[in-house]
């Protein structure tokens, strides 16, 4: 593969929710999104096995998201849990340090604003074939939090 290459997409439904602070589903009209509102922290997972073209680089995330105000700012959380068969214990969770981007709202309710990448930071060294899990985040301590839901519904991964 080469930079900017997709890697894996998931759409809303694709999501796993954590046992505590999940985000959660959500239909706006006939979309499906994952609902993350502005009363707490609340996450969501995705799981994959990189492909076998994957050639070892680093790992980008992107979010496709709209927001429901026009104005605030979201912040968005992601880390990137490694799965190496014969290591990795699924009772252990073992994500990296987790990078963050605020964007700042600035379009009309419902419209997608932005697409946010973020570096995975920390993924170890993954390889072709393994499994993998990452973890979105949206974290409402930031300032000027925007005080209504963020709605996401695409997720991309890429090779940076």
């Amino acid at each position: 593969m080469a930079v900017g290459d997709t890697l894996g997409t998931w759409d809303a439904l694709s999501h796993r929710p954590p046992d505590s602070s999940a985000a959660t589903y959500w239909k706006v009209d006939d979309d499906i999104v994952i609902n993350f509102d502005d009363g707490a922290v609340s996450a969501t997972y995705f799981v994959g096995v990189l492909p076998a073209n994957y050639a070892g680089g680093d790992l980008e995330i992107r979010l496709s998201w709209a927001p429901v105000l026009s104005s605030g700012n979201v912040k968005w959380d992601v880390a990137f849990e490694r799965r190496q068969p014969g290591v990795f214990q699924l009772d252990t969770p073992d994500f990296g340090a987790a990078s963050t981007d605020t964007e700042a709202v600035s379009a009309a309710e419902n419209v997608i604003v932005t697409t946010v990448t973020i570096t995975a930071a920390n993924a170890g060294t993954p390889v072709a074939g393994e499994p993998f899990r990452f973890s979105v985040t949206r974290d409402t301590t930031v300032g000027s939090n925007m005080a209504d839901s963020a709605y996401l519904f695409a997720v991309e991964l890429l090779e940076a």
